[in-house]
């Protein structure tokens, strides 16, 4: 009889996770009602990551291991190379998978209804961190999609981020034909959601819970629950970081289609005559008109 489980490729950026890879590919194996292949792209590490991997590989068949000759650099980069090299024609759904979480067992399943009942091409969920010796917090991403939120914020964690093949061969054109500016960018989930959004392909976020999201001192930014998180972003904005990532977002969309009527985020009356439509929770919105008031972002 044929098998009508949904098929994922699942992309997996890895870099020293021996202390966490163990526990997320095991959870990735225990996932409910679907077929998948885990494509595991590793960064130069000097753990034993390597040697692990290539143990597991021999166990289970749905494992492909790629292994960079040369230091790739980050996360992001990572993504955005295994998009735009890796063929996922044969599969239903691309998703992408963090070295260190820990994943329901429902995870991919209810990722796959709810696009369907949706019909969405983008989805995204809610997530639950823990780690560091911190208790557990219920990071709630599903509030309201704004008309510009994409351009000042990622809809979530991309370890959450499924998409469908067709949408995300169409993200794959993209990355190619503008490969030397999307490497540049640090938040491939962010640059994704905004391609997404930007094309007015249909994102949905699940109000599900569908993950562990592990914080450690090696997150880029982890999750923005205690005060030392809240610290790391503050410094990220007044080194220019933020509105430097939106300026390279902004001008890599608007250069495909100058007639997209955009905010124009160079203008910050413009900005903050949207504000409404910026950022989708209340506080971000007034973080946000408060650092274009002072002229720091």
């Amino acid at each position: 009889m044929p098998d009508n489980k949904p098929k994922f490729a699942i992309f997996l950026a890895a870099k020293d996770g021996m202390p966490w890879l163990p526990m997320q590919i095991e959870s990735i194996e225990k996932q409910n009602n679907i077929n998948y292949k885990l494509y595991i792209n590793l960064d130069l590490s000097k753990d034993e990551s390597k040697f692990f991997l290539k143990r597991k590989i021999k166990k289970n068949k749905n494992i492909k291991l790629l292994i960079s000759k040369n230091s790739i650099g980050s996360p992001a980069k990572n993504f955005f190379w295994m998009i735009k090299n890796i063929n996922f024609r044969k599969f239903d759904y691309l998703a992408f998978s963090d070295q260190d979480d820990i994943w329901f067992k429902n995870k991919l399943i209810c990722a796959h209804k709810a696009i369907i009942k949706n019909n969405a091409q983008g989805y995204s969920s809610n997530l639950i961190t823990f780690g560091m010796g911190e208790k557990k917090y219920y990071l709630k991403k599903d509030y309201v999609q704004k008309k510009f939120d994409y351009l000042f914020e990622s809809v979530g964690a991309g370890c959450t981020f499924v998409l469908t093949k067709d949408s995300a061969t169409l993200l794959k054109n993209f990355l190619i034909k503008k490969w030397n500016k999307i490497n540049k960018i640090n938040n491939h989930d962010w640059f994704i959601y905004a391609f997404y959004r930007f094309c007015n392909l249909k994102w949905f976020c699940d109000k599900e819970y569908t993950i562990y999201y592990r914080q450690h001192n090696q997150n880029f930014l982890g999750a923005n629950v205690n005060f030392s998180s809240y610290i790391k972003r503050i410094k990220l904005i007044f080194t220019g970081w933020y509105s430097h990532e939106i300026r390279k977002i902004y001008n890599i969309l608007i250069s495909e289609n100058k007639n997209n009527k955009l905010i124009d985020i160079y203008s910050n009356f413009e900005v903050i005559k949207n504000i409404n439509e910026t950022r989708r929770r209340l506080r971000d919105r007034l973080v946000l008109l408060v650092l274009l008031i002072l002229f720091i972002y």
